[in-house]
């Protein structure tokens, strides 16, 4: 009896701890931290694992709430949020951004209401690439021209949530992910892509350009709303060898696309795709087979 009461105890205390709620779950990695970032804007200088144990917000409207200024950095959030709703729908800041260091990568993070949320190795300056970045389980919520903006060889973006992404007065467009050269984008779903009210307005999805060789699979996309064009998944012309494959589009407006490649005589193959809704499936793309839409 006392073998199956103390087995009884160990069953409930082991219930208790996995049903704690997700912040103090997360204190399970406090002991992998580096430093803790406590307060916003913030700027890592040092490499190694840096850690939230708190939900943070700024209301800047220009620079960045996350600025990583080094190689090998590893921001883990612990499901906290980094909120930038104070900067309102004109705000020109941007929530983790780290311009020309490789090997960043970014987990379990919550950032909202930034023109962009995540940027890693973007520099509209021009500056060279960076490599081996990991964008991964994230919630990028009601960021208003970009979620994730990535510039990256050998860089994954995987299993995040991008909602409700537009809005800005900043800028016309919007995007849900937007990848430039050696990005794979793999099971992330995006829900809601909107512009600005604009006749010029494009939205995408995914748009991915100067990219070779690399995948955009497993991804589940739906409600990217047109004023102009609407597109699923978009590829730019200077792309070759992307493999698009087993994606789920919902597009609501029927002058939306699922999936555009904007050189027909590229090498870019769709496959194993399911569009639904009232606008076109294909265009432009080398069909692979297995495709059901449009």
């Amino acid at each position: 009896m006392f073998i199956s009461k103390r087995l009884a105890a160990l069953v409930l205390l082991s219930c208790a701890l996995w049903f704690t709620p997700t912040g103090a779950r997360g204190a399970e990695s406090f002991d992998n931290c580096t430093g803790y970032i406590d307060s916003l804007p913030a700027t890592i200088t040092t490499q190694g694992t840096w850690c939230m144990r708190k939900d943070l917000a700024t209301s800047i409207n220009m620079g960045n709430a996350v600025t990583i200024a080094t190689n090998n950095v590893i921001i883990d959030c612990n499901d906290y949020k980094i909120g930038g709703l104070g900067g309102g729908l004109g705000t020109s800041a941007a929530g983790i951004v780290s311009v020309q260091n490789s090997n960043i990568t970014i987990r379990h993070c919550n950032v909202r209401g930034f023109k962009v949320g995540i940027s890693l190795g973007y520099d509209p300056g021009g500056a060279a690439l960076t490599a081996g970045d990991v964008i991964e389980d994230n919630r990028l919520d009601g960021n208003t021209l970009v979620g994730i903006l990535v510039q990256s060889d050998g860089a994954t973006v995987r299993r995040n949530a991008v909602v409700d992404t537009g809005g800005s007065t900043f800028a016309t467009e919007a995007i849900g992910i937007s990848a430039t050269s050696g990005v794979d984008i793999v099971d992330n779903l995006i829900d809601g892509v909107s512009p600005t009210d604009a006749s010029e307005a494009s939205t995408y999805g995914i748009f991915a350009m100067d990219s070779q060789g690399t995948a955009i699979s497993g991804n589940r996309i739906r409600n990217v709303i047109a004023n102009s064009t609407a597109f699923g998944i978009g590829l730019a012309s200077d792309t070759a060898g992307v493999a698009v494959l087993d994606n789920v589009i919902y597009l609501p407006d029927g002058t939306g696309t699922g999936i555009v490649c904007f050189d027909p005589q590229n090498s870019d193959v769709v496959v194993r795709n399911l569009m639904t809704g009232p606008g076109t499936g294909l265009s432009n793309c080398r069909d692979g087979g297995g495709n059901i839409g449009g």
